[in-house]
């Protein structure tokens, strides 16, 4: 579907994968990466190496774009967390507090903006813009 729409704007210049986000590697450096939704969804001890692959795969003035789901306002987070369930009860649904996500996102030498999003729904959106220090 990505690339479909990617067609339909005459982009040429991108690729999109789907893979098991756990034990992903980079082949090439790219100068963008954007994940939506993934980091709530595995292993909370596999997001550093998640995050340090796309480190050392990111250009030196690329960026790394983060959407994801964070743990406040509780009742936005119990709210998205019942809706995570619904779509897959099996699925992993670990929510990360901004603080805790932006300092380990810090801590792989990232400059980190974190801007919590606004939704007409209830659910705690936060991006994440990272560029490398």
């Amino acid at each position: 579907m990505a690339q479909k729409s990617a067609d339909k704007l005459g982009l040429k210049n991108v690729s999109f994968h789907a893979e098991n986000a756990v034990n992903w590697k980079a082949g090439e450096k790219f100068d963008a990466a954007y994940m939506l939704d993934i980091v709530h969804h595995i292993p909370r001890e596999a997001v550093d190496g998640l995050i340090t692959e796309l480190r050392n795969k990111l250009s030196p003035t690329g960026v790394l774009l983060i959407k994801d789901v964070a743990d406040k306002p509780a009742y936005k987070a119990a709210f998205t967390w019942a809706l995570d369930k619904a779509m897959d009860f099996r699925t992993p649904v670990h929510y990360w507090s901004m603080s805790s996500l932006t300092e380990l996102l810090r801590k792989k030498s990232l400059q980190v903006f974190a801007h919590q999003m606004v939704d007409y729904l209830p659910y705690p959106h936060v991006i994440y813009v990272c560029r490398p220090v």
